[in-house]
């Protein structure tokens, strides 16, 4: 990148990992706390564009859209991610693998490419990111967790029962 550091782009440069773990499954019928509230900005022309949110990448069990991912061949949200903000890549070092029951959090990365497109068509955007792309990543977390493939006959159907619920006791760690 061809890019210097200045006094403003120097004002956070700590990125922080936290690895969530649920060690008691919650009984999900039996909770009684409300679920937060959630805006949903239509005019941001994108999730990624939301600022002050949680960009959630729902990869295999290794962070960076493993195997393949950012390192080899991935052309999807995760990889596309981990490329326009290089910082993450630290949690490539640091994470072992996520179990069901675990996410990892980060934030402070910083975003220094853009792209267009995704999958086979995905281009890097020439002069990578924008002033803007650049100050609402800053206030973006991007949370990590392992996914299931669905099209493994052996993986319960994506709407049983067990499914959900894996998916949920996921996101409850986050």
């Amino acid at each position: 990148f061809e890019e210097l550091p200045t006094e403003a782009s120097t004002a956070q440069l700590e990125v922080h990992l936290w690895r969530r773990k649920v060690a008691v499954v919650p009984d999900w019928l039996e909770q009684k706390v409300a679920l937060p509230s959630l805006d949903v900005d239509w005019e941001a022309a994108g999730l990624e564009r939301c600022s002050k949110s949680v960009q959630v990448g729902m990869s295999n069990r290794y962070p960076g859209g493993a195997p393949g991912g950012v390192l080899g061949t991935g052309k999807y949200q995760e990889p596309i991610f981990f490329a326009e903000r290089p910082e993450l890549l630290v949690s490539l070092l640091v994470s072992q693998r996520l179990e069901p029951n675990e996410a990892l959090i980060i934030s402070g990365a910083r975003q220094f490419g853009a792209s267009t497109g995704i999958g086979p068509g995905v281009r890097a955007v020439p002069g990578g990111a924008t002033a803007l792309q650049k100050q609402i990543a800053l206030s973006q977390d991007l949370m990590q967790v392992d996914a299931l493939d669905f099209r493994d006959p052996s993986i319960p159907n994506e709407f049983s029962d067990a499914a959900i619920h894996r998916e949920l006791l996921k996101l409850y760690a986050g």
